[in-house]
């Protein structure tokens, strides 16, 4: 394994590694403590970025999603 590992941290964070390199970063992850800290890190900002851009739906959706249910 190449030092280019290392450079998978966000992707792997993201989903965004196919399954192959999926299995291989997880590998390498099981022997690199700054590999897990950084995917640590994606994570909670990943995290702080979903919540920063939640929005309260309108208040008309639930009456249209229980009308879509009821169909």
């Amino acid at each position: 394994m190449t030092d280019q590992v290392h450079l998978w941290s966000g992707l792997y964070a993201t989903d965004a590694l196919d399954p192959d390199e999926r299995a291989r970063f997880e590998a390498h992850l099981a022997t690199c403590a700054d590999c897990r800290a950084e995917v640590a890190g994606f994570h909670e900002t990943l995290a702080d970025l979903a919540i920063a851009g939640a929005e309260a739906p309108p208040a008309s959706s639930r009456a249209e999603v229980l009308v879509s249910v009821a169909a």
